[in-house]
């Protein structure tokens, strides 16, 4: 299975990644790593997290990592990352700001 990170979710990671380096530009590194690790991994059982009940039409799931959720779909044979959000957000203005 193969994922695709979204524009969004690109310009999410960079975002946390000029945050967390305002403190340490070596942890802001490495925790982008992280969290596409994580995206990564999903392809093991994309399935595991379930559909967000409010966005099931979009068959839209959260997966937690650390404070933050990273938001996919699974799509065809693949997986797409649409948005990584802080868990304090307001994630539901963000990922759909017309509803």
């Amino acid at each position: 299975m193969r994922v695709r990170i979204t524009h969004e979710a690109r310009s999410d990671l960079e975002q946390i990644s000029d945050l967390i380096a305002e403190d340490s530009p070596t942890r802001a590194d490495s925790f982008v790593l992280e969290l596409l690790d994580r995206c990564q991994s999903l392809t093991r059982q994309s399935s595991r997290y379930p559909v967000v009940t409010r966005w099931r039409e979009r068959d839209l799931r959260r997966c937690p990592f650390g404070n933050y959720l990273i938001f996919y779909s699974i799509v065809g044979d693949g997986l797409e990352v649409n948005h990584i959000v802080h868990s304090a957000q307001d994630y539901s203005r963000i990922l759909f700001p017309d509803d």
